[in-house]
């Protein structure tokens, strides 16, 4: 999503478009209505920190933290 696509519509459209669009995709790639909005939001919090680093590296590594989070939380719910 950061490399190809964000990168891809970066260059055209800007930051915050490319940004709002890749996101809101990454939200709807995940096929849970539910979590489209939170999932989103994550995917716009990723891409700007492609955007910030220029690293896909550090976008994966902070989406490795949000998913690692994501399952600690779930696993104290239960």
């Amino acid at each position: 999503f950061r490399g190809l696509l964000f990168g891809g519509l970066e260059s055209r459209w800007g930051l915050w478009p490319a940004a709002a669009l890749s996101a809101a995709v990454f939200g709807a790639a995940h096929l849970n209505v539910s979590l489209w909005l939170p999932l989103s939001t994550a995917g716009l919090l990723l891409a700007l920190v492609y955007a910030r680093t220029r690293s896909l590296w550090a976008s994966t590594a902070a989406h490795a933290t949000l998913n690692g989070v994501s399952v600690l939380l779930a696993l104290m719910v239960r």
